[in-house]
């Protein structure tokens, strides 16, 4: 399932399949590019013993991840992103052999680079661990998802996941006077129809619409702005109608982003909550005693009422 490859096209597997799987359940981190990201508590987010995974341009300037993928072209992301060894990179192999933006070296040549092969699937079998090859629905969230579970992660935790861009606040302040409520999540599309059709704030320009579209200093013109909306409306759908298989393949996805749309479908906590969960199975990072571990009697094992014994299993 994954690649690593020379600049001649020579292809070597990597044995990656559940690395990261663990007898309670592993989790991680996702990170979305949405406005909500710096409103969450980073710091505690990096200090957490679950790594992160971040998709596109997601964390820039706030957090180096431990994995990142993007769907799009290689062109869109920094140089930066791709030299460093201290992220593990996963990319679609007919970006093998791409030339770093603005440089000479090709993808394959960088550091922690790993590829792999797309392949669609219906609902039913949207998100299988039997699969051989990574989940294509043209979308780089969906895409991350399924990189994770073949990782062997089973519990993704979803920050600055909005998967929605929302109206300017001075649009929003405006249509109120006409009684026209924006929703969270509603369809941006929809309400910049209806705000149309009363002739709501037509002073605006196209940059005045749309409130922040992402946490670092980007922004598309209206009309991808909208495209954008509507496809991430797409992307909770399609994991609306796999819930199903997702349930088989015990991956749990929860979200710690406020008001996303996703909170429609999928388990929300609070990033206090997510932290409680990861020190239960994990430890507590910052608090956990090291006087003695040198000096003193170790502890060999727990204190058990039924002791544990190792037994081969039984095979015909």
């Amino acid at each position: 399932m994954f690649y690593r490859s020379t600049t001649d096209q020579q292809w070597s597997p990597l044995d990656l399949e559940n690395l990261y799987a663990g007898p309670q359940g592993s989790a991680c981190w996702l990170l979305g590019g949405g406005p909500s990201l710096t409103t969450l508590p980073l710091e505690k987010i990096r200090s957490s013993l679950a790594p992160i995974m971040a998709i596109n341009l997601a964390g820039h300037g706030h957090i180096i991840p431990d994995f990142w993928t993007a769907y799009d072209p290689t062109t869109r992301f920094l140089p930066a992103n791709y030299r460093t060894p201290r992220t593990l990179k996963f990319i679609h192999k007919r970006r093998a052999m791409d030339l770093l933006p603005g440089d000479t070296f090709k993808l394959c040549e960088c550091p922690g680079v790993v590829f792999f092969e797309h392949e669609k699937r219906n609902h039913s079998r949207s998100f299988s661990s039997a699969a051989t090859r990574i989940l294509d629905w043209n979308d780089s969230f969906i895409q991350a998802l399924d990189l994770l579970l073949h990782l062997g992660f089973r519990t993704i935790y979803l920050a600055g996941c909005e998967l929605y861009i929302a109206p300017s606040t001075e649009l929003q302040q405006q249509a109120q006077q006409h009684g026209l409520i924006y929703q969270p999540g509603q369809s941006l599309r929809l309400f910049l129809e209806a705000c149309r059709s009363q002739d709501i704030a037509p002073e605006l320009t196209e940059t005045a619409i749309t409130g922040p579209q992402y946490h670092f200093d980007e922004a598309k013109p209206l009309a991808a702005t909208l495209r954008t909306d509507d496809h991430y409306l797409r992307t909770v759908q399609l994991l609306r109608l796999s819930r199903q298989a997702l349930t088989q393949t015990g991956l749990k996805l929860i979200s710690v982003t406020p008001h996303s749309r996703l909170n429609d479908f999928f388990p929300y906590q609070t990033i206090a909550h997510a932290l409680e969960d990861l020190a239960h199975i994990q430890g507590p990072p910052a608090h956990q005693q090291t006087r003695g571990l040198y000096t003193g009697q170790p502890i060999l094992a727990p204190q058990l009422t039924c002791p544990m014994r190792d037994l081969k299993a039984p095979i015909a």
